[in-house]
């Protein structure tokens, strides 16, 4: 899939995610985005799940996707991740 495609796919999901703020059906979501070939769409979900611009969740059986808010998407940063020390770097005594 080229760079162009893939924003498109993404921003049509965002598109419908906005749209739909309390979150999407997959369902639904795929019936309104269906000129997108699945493959592009599958990519372009994982795409924005992995930059964290999009959750997924489940309701019963139903898979729901819905865009990360920005406030959120700061909350997210795992607790392991601290800010990096500045290193003193000592020449070789060599």
């Amino acid at each position: 899939m080229s760079i162009d495609a893939r924003l498109a796919a993404e921003n049509a999901i965002l598109g419908q995610c906005r749209a739909n703020p309390d979150g999407i059906p997959d369902a639904e979501l795929a019936a309104n985005i269906d000129h997108i070939p699945v493959s592009d769409r599958a990519q372009a979900i994982n795409q924005l799940l992995s930059s964290r611009k999009l959750q997924i969740f489940k309701d019963g059986d139903t898979i729901v996707y819905r865009e990360v808010k920005q406030d959120e998407a700061v909350k997210c940063v795992p607790s392991c991740y601290r800010p990096l020390r500045a290193a003193r770097i000592l020449p070789s005594t060599r």
